[in-house]
Order: structure tokens, then C-alpha cells, then sequence
């Protein structure tokens, strides 16, 4: 059961169901794109976290394809989601939002989760590369599966947590100049020289990194179940 900061964190989420008839009178609004992109992404990587289980299901011999797709995901779109959330919404968040919604020990801890999370590519996206390069590994396949179960169960857990504490009340408290704030960010995010520092370290041989970067860019979870 997830706590912290002295109280059960399931009794906040019960908390947060008093802003549903806020969020239903917002409804009509029309939604910013700012929100949208973050939905998305947690929509993508609900996804991510399916394919990663089908991967561990079929250790030791996965579809290659599959391994790809997952690893190109891990580089690109896990990462940019954490600095959008990082950097764009939760500090808009912890300005907007009042004292009782307790919002700043919500995000300490879902910003230490990102911070995990990274942390545990450092392994698992060269292990997935290699798996979609080399078909098989010199590494016990439970590790490999017990590795990949952590992290999507994680996964599943942070997003269902961030749904459920956060963004109801995104919707309610942010105001129009806070979303764009917001999507500010996520362009700054994505402004720059590519490719990028953290994709690289992951994807370590030039053809892998590179073949991560493509992959990033056109990843489509519809490709994939097409291939099937």
C-alpha cells in the first residue's frame, strides 16, 4: 500500500473523487493540447507496459520486433513523459494547487519514481536491443523476464497513482496561462540538438542507438499488432 508523509495515500485518492463534479462541469470546456499530449503518453505507456509483459512471457525466445519497440519506447518516450511532467506540470501544479490537496508529497514521491525508473533503463534498454539484435542473451532469461515484470508492474502502478492523484486535479485547479506554461515546457523539451544524452547511453552500440532513435520517431503500438 503506498504512503507517505504519514498518511495512506489510497485515502487521498478516495479524497480526490470530491472533484469529479468539478471535473464534469469542466468537461464542456474544450481540453487544452498540453493535457492531451500528457493523456497520450499515459495512454502509450499503459501499452509499452503490455508489450513488455508479453516480452517476459515469452523469454527466453520473444518477438524481435516486440524488443524494438519496447526499447525505442524506454529511450525516447518514457524519458521525454518524465521532463514533461518534471519540468512542465508538476511545478505548475505545486503553484496552483491549495494546501488541502497535499499535492507537494504526491509529486516528491512520483518525481523519486522517475528518477528509479531511469535508473533501471541504464540496464534493461541494452538488454532489450540486444534481444532485438541478437535474438537471444548470455544472461539467465528469469532474470531478464524477473527484471521486466518489476518495471512494468512499476509502471502500471505510477501511472494508475498519477491518474488518480494528479491529474483530476490538473483538470480543476490549472488555468489556460498554466496549461500553456505547461506546453511551453513540453516544446522546450523537445527544441534542441538531437539526437539526445539519455537515448544514447542507453542504446551503447551506434547501430543500436540509432536504430532506437528511428524507432522512437515512429513508433506506433497499432505497427506492431499488425505484425502479430
Amino acid at each position: 500500500m503506498m504512503q507517505s508523509g504519514g498518511f495512506n495515500l489510497r485515502e487521498l485518492a478516495r479524497a480526490r473523487q470530491a472533484l469529479l463534479k468539478e471535473e464534469t462541469a469542466e468537461a464542456g470546456r474544450k481540453r487544452p493540447p498540453a493535457l492531451v499530449r500528457l493523456e497520450e503518453a499515459h495512454e502509450t505507456l499503459k501499452r509499452l507496459a503490455d508489450l513488455m509483459e508479453e516480452i517476459a512471457d515469452d523469454m527466453p525466445h520473444p518477438n524481435r520486433t516486440a524488443c524494438m519497440h519496447a526499447a525505442a519506447l524506454l529511450s525516447g518516450e518514457l524519458p521525454l513523459h518524465h521532463a514533461d511532467e518534471d519540468l512542465g506540470l508538476f511545478p505548475v501544479l505545486r503553484k496552483r494547487c491549495l494546501p488541502e490537496d497535499r499535492i507537494d508529497v504526491v509529486l516528491d514521491r512520483l518525481e523519486t519514481d522517475h528518477v528509479d525508473d531511469e535508473a533501471a533503463l541504464a540496464e534493461i534498454v541494452p538488454t532489450l536491443t540486444g534481444l532485438a539484435w541478437e535474438g537471444e542473451l548470455e544472461i539467465d532469461p528469469s532474470s531478464v523476464g524477473y527484471a521486466l515484470r518489476g518495471f512494468f508492474e512499476a509502471q502500471r502502478r505510477h501511472i494508475a497513482w498519477e491518474q488518480a492523484l494528479v491529474m483530476p486535479l490538473a483538470r480543476v485547479r490549472l488555468t489556460a496561462d498554466d496549461w500553456q506554461q505547461v506546453a511551453a515546457a513540453m516544446q522546450a523539451n523537445r527544441a534542441g540538438p538531437k539526437p539526445d544524452a539519455l537515448a544514447r547511453r542507453h542504446c551503447s552500440s551506434a547501430g543500436g542507438y540509432e536504430e532506437c532513435l528511428r524507432r522512437a520517431s515512429t513508433f506506433s503500438i497499432q505497427i506492431y499488432d499488425q505484425d502479430r
